[in-house]
């Protein structure tokens, strides 16, 4: 049973700047914890095997509405008409559907999202971070977040899915505030009200893109939504539109958190930099063993579809779970020394990019953008370091996200 002497605070600063020491503890005493936000219990689940299990387990699902009666349904969340906008557009990502809807969307966005078009970015992406490294070296100085694992994200899905250069600067500045509704961090009005802005503008720039393409098809992931098909069926214009709005966020937001947070932990370790700068064949193993270290996403929902029992512990049909993906990344019974970066660890098989059905299609090419880049840092900027003290960065409001605001580093 819990230890109801635990307290987690979430919102606090210190858990923004280390969470980890609060996943250890919760992990050790209360690994299934149940956690009141709004008069709901949303439980945390902080074990390695226990996060793996959930995901997996088809006990636990994405819509409430196909595992509640009317009358059963708790008070609906309030969004201000202002978020409205991205809200409904949300509905439509199979981010959060069940299967059928789940299904048949990810089948039809995996027939353009294939493994092979991922690899044959590989040098459009060596090409990007080069010179994004090189305008850093012109000007003598950097910033990880703003001048690297910010732009090379932006410009790759941007590339993917065919989208003009003139339209990146803006996509930079309106889809940092996609995914934040979904937070255990309330967005502020003014957040809500630029959401919903950003949705609008996305709405409309993907319907004319779509129809465009329609009349004149490419070699772009936007041309191959459009004519995927499975036996007969296709996605909808609205599908297409959500579905494209759901790649373009979910394309960089995460491999931003995951540079910027990899790059820290390097250069706060920088034994394991050199071990990198001598042997760059270490690059995948690296970009596996960050993500375990500090992951960019850092817990998933579910809702339990039926009464179970974990742990001791009552979860009641109809309730929310988080699985803690930070936690179970670090869980000793898993991993030795699960503290330690260690980019030589072997059989590394981090959580970071969720499981089960829900796994994050767009894995294989964060991945590659993460060993480009790194890869890229240590044999080009050899002699980088922290610009100033790392205890005084500052990380995003968010907790399911764990990202950098800015991260200054030296060299030369």
């Amino acid at each position: 049973m819990t230890d109801k002497t635990i307290t987690f605070d979430p919102f606090s600063p210190e858990f923004r700047r280390d969470p980890y020491p609060y996943y250890d503890a919760l992990r050790a005493e209360a690994p299934v914890y149940p956690f009141v936000r709004g008069g709901q219990v949303l439980w945390l689940i902080t074990r390695y095997d226990d996060c793996d299990a959930l995901m997996r387990s088809r006990t636990f699902v994405r819509e409430l509405g196909k595992i509640l009666g009317p009358e059963e349904m708790p008070p609906r969340m309030r969004y201000p008409e202002v978020v409205m906008p991205l809200v409904r557009l949300q509905k439509r990502w199979m981010l959060f559907l069940d299967p059928p809807d789940h299904t048949r969307l990810r089948k039809l966005v995996g027939l353009a999202f294939t493994p092979r078009r991922v690899e044959l970015l590989r040098n459009c992406i060596a090409t990007i971070t080069n010179k994004l490294v090189d305008a850093a070296k012109q000007r003598g100085r950097m910033d990880i977040i703003a001048d690297l694992a910010l732009p090379l994200p932006v410009m790759v899905i941007s590339e993917l899915l065919g989208i003009k250069n003139e339209d990146r600067d803006v996509f930079r500045e309106q889809a940092e505030y996609m995914l934040g509704i979904n937070d255990l961090v309330p967005p502020a009005p003014e957040t809500m009200a630029k959401a919903g802005e950003a949705a609008r503008y996305y709405e409309s720039f993907f319907r004319r893109t779509i129809e465009y393409r329609r009349r004149e098809p490419g070699d772009d992931l936007i041309s191959g939504l459009i004519q995927a098909r499975d036996a007969g069926d296709r996605l909808s214009e609205d599908e297409l539109v959500a579905t494209s709005v759901l790649l373009l966020g979910a394309g960089f937001e995460s491999t931003t958190n995951f540079i910027g947070n990899g790059v820290l932990a390097l250069l706060r370790n920088p034994g394991q930099f050199e071990l990198l700068q001598s042997d760059s064949s270490l690059a995948r193993n690296a970009v596996e063993e960050l993500l375990r270290f500090d992951a960019p996403v850092q817990m998933t929902t579910r809702r339990a579809a039926e009464d179970v029992e974990l742990r001791g512990e009552s979860i009641r049909r109809g309730q929310s779970v988080a699985m803690m993906l930070g936690a179970a990344n670090r869980d000793p019974s898993r991993y030795a020394e699960p503290h330690r970066l260690d980019i030589k660890r072997a059989d590394i098989k981090p959580l970071s990019f969720g499981g089960g059905i829900h796994f994050c299609l767009g894995t294989p090419l964060a991945r590659l953008e993460g060993e480009i880049a790194f890869r890229t840092l240590a044999s080009r900027l050899p002699d980088m370091k922290l610009a100033s003290d790392s205890d005084q960065l500052v990380y995003r409001d968010m907790i399911a996200m764990r990202g950098l605001m800015s991260l200054p580093v030296s060299f030369g």
